[in-house]
């Protein structure tokens, strides 16, 4: 499965017009009910599903050395991503800051992750991405930026 996003300068277009107009909150005790509306993660999510892809919000996720819970998603019924929403720019900085260039390393601690890990940032979000696929982490540097750490 692969993700698909739009050229960087299309995205640059969707980003607002999401963030600007939204989509309604999923209602009921859904996972993808508990995103807060309006969040970045939110955000994501709607980005995820207006350039074609479908996405299923499977629960939270937290990582011990990160201060932020996150949100699980699958995306086109195989990819999955961590979604780390911060409170600040700098919470995020801060947190990204404990891993190794390699993304092998957290806080000092060798990680032992089932696939290569990726590590995406924008706005208060980290992304994380465990996978092989060159075609996905190509996909997510054109939507979030470049890897800030992981495989190359």
């Amino acid at each position: 499965m692969t993700i698909r996003f739009p050229n960087p300068a299309a995205l640059a277009i969707i980003l607002p017009f999401l963030a600007a107009c939204g989509r309604e909150a999923p209602k009921g005790g859904s996972p993808e009910a508990q995103i807060e509306p309006a969040s970045p993660t939110f955000n994501i999510l709607n980005i995820l599903k207006a350039t074609g892809n479908k996405v299923e919000v499977t629960g939270a996720v937290s990582r011990p050395y990160f201060e932020s819970k996150g949100t699980m998603m699958r995306i086109n019924g195989g990819v999955n991503l961590e979604i780390y929403e911060f409170d600040t720019p700098a919470a995020l900085e801060a947190a990204a800051g404990k891993i190794s260039p390699d993304g092998m390393m957290i806080d000092g601690q060798r990680m032992e992750w089932p696939a290569q890990p990726h590590f995406y940032k924008t706005e208060r979000v980290m992304i994380l991405y465990l996978g092989n696929d060159a075609d996905n982490a190509r996909e997510l540097e054109g939507a979030f930026g470049r890897q800030f750490a992981g495989a190359k």
